[in-house]
């Protein structure tokens, strides 16, 4: 059960992760 969580949890901070560096790019790149 923990380790559900634990690979639950890695697989969310990694989306967020992807999102927020291309809501960054975005912002800082207006050309792209």
């Amino acid at each position: 059960m923990s380790g559900k969580l634990l690979v639950i949890g890695m697989l969310t901070s990694l989306l967020g992760v992807a999102i927020y560096e291309s809501v960054l790019v975005r912002g800082l790149s207006p050309i792209n």
